[in-house]
């Protein structure tokens, strides 16, 4: 839908804002071996990871829109993960729970607005609700290298998701409920 609403009113194939085209261009910028190590956007080696073979084998070059897909992966896969982190901190005895959360995150229209394009938020959600559930786990190892390649991705998230690392090591040592933590 955003795709047809751009090329119709803008002219283009890509949200007219910048960013997907941002990322997208510096992937194809690594896929064609032009200034590989000229700026550290890992979002950008990521779609490369998935442009390099297809260019590679087929000579054929992916388009924007196609790469699309693997955001819609990343979204889906954050409202499941988001669906069983709710599990964890309050089990579900009913689908009330469940349906709060999954509205909660399918009605943020920043969130959808991140998934629907090609930008790096929608892999960024996925990364805070993988760091989220190893932190409720006490994982702090696991946290902490999700949360360093988070701060990679944006830096902001990455501290915030440390500082919550530091806030769950606190709360096991006086022995605070979880639960009130989490909420």
């Amino acid at each position: 839908i955003n795709y047809s609403i751009y090329l119709s009113e803008c002219g283009l194939t890509r949200a007219p804002y910048g960013d997907d085209s941002y990322y997208y261009d510096y992937a194809l910028d690594i896929i064609n071996g032009v200034s590989i190590f000229t700026r550290f956007e890992p979002y950008s080696y990521f779609l490369a990871t998935f442009m390099l073979p297809i260019h590679r084998i087929f000579k054929y070059v992916i388009s924007h829109y196609e790469l699309l897909p693997i955001n819609w992966f990343v979204g889906s896969t954050t409202v499941a993960l988001v669906l069983y982190f709710t599990d964890l901190v309050v089990p579900i005895k009913s689908k009330k729970h469940q349906n709060i959360a999954v509205c909660l995150l399918l009605f943020n229209s920043c969130f959808i607005d991140g998934v629907v394009h090609l930008y790096r938020d929608g892999l960024i959600c996925l990364l805070i609700m993988i760091c989220c559930i190893h932190i409720y786990n006490s994982s702090y190892n696991r946290s902490i290298l999700i949360s360093l390649f988070l701060g990679l991705l944006r830096g902001a998230n990455g501290f915030i998701m440390l500082f919550f690392i530091v806030l769950n090591y606190v709360q096991r040592i006086f022995r605070f409920s979880k639960k009130s933590l989490v909420l």
